[in-house]
């Protein structure tokens, strides 16, 4: 199973997953409507640009239906983006990772697509000293944006950058790789059958990290076994 955003509904989980050093985003996504800038998950907003942002970018310009990452520093001075270069808008289940690490000399962030590292076609690479916060953590929804019309699950944030082959561990592994160090929170998202509303997010890390539906409720759609 699988949890569907569909342009209205999204999940808010407070002020929480806050790593200012070092984090990792990652899960499996299906883009629903490929002309959004579809939001995977952020904790960020238009009006105080700080924290991260990792979303689903249409094709337009430079952006070709990319995974993209973005975070912005606690002085509101710098930030890092990178846009990836696969085509990930194609209706099938893609597994997502982000990994980014702070350095007031050489921060970095790494994309990963099905577990394969991305190359990039977009980067704004400077001092780094560590990630800010101004905004609630938000899943499927980003106020610059709007609702974005995808299908996630297994969805986590970890306080530290994932190597290579963690993250080729979990694309592989579907839930089995046991991957726990410095997790911060985990979704599952596939508590209901298909067509079942969700009245609440539940959080698998141990951290009681749990989401609260917004605007109206989000649905569970069926999702397969292996997704690639």
């Amino acid at each position: 199973m699988s949890l569907q955003l569909s342009a209205g509904p999204y999940v808010d989980f407070g002020a929480a997953c806050r790593p200012t050093g070092a984090l990792t985003v990652c899960g499996w996504c299906r883009v629903g409507n490929p002309a959004l800038v579809n939001t995977v998950l952020h904790c960020t907003n238009s009006g105080t640009p700080l924290g991260y942002f990792f979303s689903v970018r249409p094709n337009s310009g430079s952006y070709q239906k990319a995974f993209a990452g973005l975070v912005r520093s606690a002085d509101g001075a710098a930030y890092y983006q990178r846009i990836g270069s696969t085509d990930v808008t194609t209706g099938a289940y893609f597994h997502l990772a982000a990994t980014f690490q702070a350095s007031t000399s050489a921060p970095e962030m790494r994309l990963y697509v099905n577990g394969n590292e991305e190359t990039y076609q977009y980067q704004v690479p400077g001092a780094f000293a560590g990630i800010g916060y101004s905004a609630a953590l938000q899943m499927g929804y980003y106020s610059g944006y709007g609702a974005a019309h995808i299908e996630l699950f297994d969805l986590r944030v970890y306080n530290r950058p994932l190597g290579a082959a963690e993250v080729k561990s979990i694309a592989e592994g579907h839930g089995s790789d046991g991957i726990t160090g410095g997790l911060l929170a985990r979704w599952l998202l596939n508590e209901g059958p298909g067509g079942q509303p969700c009245a609440s997010v539940p959080d698998y890390s141990g951290n009681a990290v749990t989401g609260t539906p917004q605007n109206g409720a989000p649905v569970y759609a069926a999702a397969p076994l292996r997704v690639y």
